[in-house]
């Protein structure tokens, strides 16, 4: 496990992250590994950035956003994106 999962950040509202940076080899895993490390941290986010590989299809983005939703019902605000190029 990353590092990452061992903080604990109970003012945490707004996140954004790579998936890669997620534990696991598949989606599910990955979306376990992201609710132990909010169940852990005690924070109440509000909104969460889920950053992909480059060249995901955009119904792939949809799907994957639908299973975020899904997961973490109380995160008003779910998205899921592929990076921002400078």
């Amino acid at each position: 496990m990353l590092l990452f999962f061992y903080l604990i950040t109970p003012a945490l509202v707004s996140l954004d992250l790579r998936e890669s940076f997620l534990h696991g080899e598949t989606e599910e895993e990955r979306i376990d590994a992201m609710k132990v490390y909010i169940y852990r941290s005690g924070c109440t986010l509000q909104q969460l950035r889920v950053v992909v590989e480059e060249g995901e299809p955009e119904g792939r983005l949809k799907a994957k956003a639908a299973q975020y939703k899904e997961a973490f019902p109380t995160i008003p605000y779910i998205e899921v994106d592929v990076p921002e190029c400078l």
